[in-house]
Protein backbone atom coordinates (compact mmCIF):
# COMPACT_ATOMS: atom_id res chain seq x y z
CA UNK A 1 0.00 0.00 0.00
CA UNK A 2 0.98 3.58 -0.57
CA UNK A 3 0.61 6.42 2.07
CA UNK A 4 1.11 10.18 1.96
CA UNK A 5 4.13 11.20 4.15
CA UNK A 6 5.46 14.98 5.14
CA UNK A 7 8.96 14.74 6.90
CA UNK A 8 10.71 17.31 9.02
CA UNK A 9 14.58 16.23 8.96
CA UNK A 10 17.01 17.55 11.67
CA UNK A 11 14.65 16.67 14.74
CA UNK A 12 15.35 15.91 18.50
CA UNK A 13 13.70 12.20 17.93
CA UNK A 14 12.54 10.46 15.62
CA UNK A 15 8.88 10.42 15.87
CA UNK A 16 5.61 9.88 13.99
CA UNK A 17 2.39 11.69 14.19
CA UNK A 18 -0.82 12.20 12.35
CA UNK A 19 -1.69 15.79 10.92
CA UNK A 20 -5.30 16.80 11.01
CA UNK A 21 -5.26 16.61 7.00
CA UNK A 22 -4.71 12.74 8.14
CA UNK A 23 -1.61 12.78 6.41
CA UNK A 24 1.23 11.21 8.53
CA UNK A 25 4.25 13.57 10.11
CA UNK A 26 7.38 12.16 10.86
CA UNK A 27 10.27 13.96 12.40
CA UNK A 28 13.89 12.20 11.84
CA UNK A 29 16.76 12.75 13.78
CA UNK A 30 18.93 12.33 10.06
CA UNK A 31 20.23 15.60 8.23
CA UNK A 32 18.82 16.01 4.13
CA UNK A 33 21.72 15.35 2.84
CA UNK A 34 23.34 12.40 0.50
CA UNK A 35 20.08 10.54 1.42
CA UNK A 36 20.45 10.24 4.76
CA UNK A 37 17.06 11.51 5.98
CA UNK A 38 15.52 9.03 3.44
CA UNK A 39 17.19 6.16 4.58
CA UNK A 40 16.56 6.64 8.07
CA UNK A 41 12.02 7.42 6.83
CA UNK A 42 12.64 3.89 5.30
CA UNK A 43 14.03 2.12 8.73
CA UNK A 44 11.98 4.17 11.21
CA UNK A 45 8.62 3.69 9.89
CA UNK A 46 9.68 -0.31 9.02
CA UNK A 47 10.55 -1.11 12.59
CA UNK A 48 7.72 1.10 14.15
CA UNK A 49 5.81 -1.24 12.29
CA UNK A 50 7.20 -4.05 12.96
CA UNK A 51 7.80 -5.05 9.49
CA UNK A 52 11.61 -6.27 7.75
CA UNK A 53 13.64 -4.15 7.11
CA UNK A 54 13.23 -3.67 3.13
CA UNK A 55 10.00 -3.46 3.38
CA UNK A 56 9.12 -0.11 2.96
CA UNK A 57 10.13 2.03 -0.22
CA UNK A 58 10.13 5.85 -1.10
CA UNK A 59 8.44 6.22 -4.25
CA UNK A 60 8.29 9.71 -4.60
CA UNK A 61 9.74 12.85 -2.73
CA UNK A 62 13.18 12.08 -2.79
CA UNK A 63 14.32 15.49 -2.05
CA UNK A 64 11.04 17.16 -1.03
CA UNK A 65 9.40 17.41 2.66
CA UNK A 66 5.97 15.41 0.91
CA UNK A 67 6.62 11.99 0.28
CA UNK A 68 5.01 9.02 -1.44
CA UNK A 69 6.16 5.43 0.84
CA UNK A 70 4.87 2.30 0.04
CA UNK A 71 4.59 -0.17 2.32
CA UNK A 72 4.78 -4.63 2.30
CA UNK A 73 1.66 -4.28 4.29
CA UNK A 74 -2.23 -4.52 3.94
CA UNK A 75 -4.60 -1.57 4.67
CA UNK A 76 -6.22 -2.84 7.65
CA UNK A 77 -2.95 -4.44 9.08
CA UNK A 78 -1.82 -0.94 8.75
CA UNK A 79 -4.38 0.82 10.13
CA UNK A 80 -4.23 -1.40 13.35
CA UNK A 81 -0.59 -0.81 13.93
CA UNK A 82 -0.88 3.03 12.98
CA UNK A 83 -2.86 2.73 16.25
CA UNK A 84 -1.01 1.18 18.39
CA UNK A 85 1.68 4.10 17.53
CA UNK A 86 -0.45 7.14 17.58
CA UNK A 87 -2.98 6.16 19.76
Amino acid sequence: MRIKISVRPNAPKNEISEGPDGILKLRITAPPEHGKANAEICRFLARALKLPPGSVFLKTGHSSKPKIIEIDMGPEDFGLRLKELIG
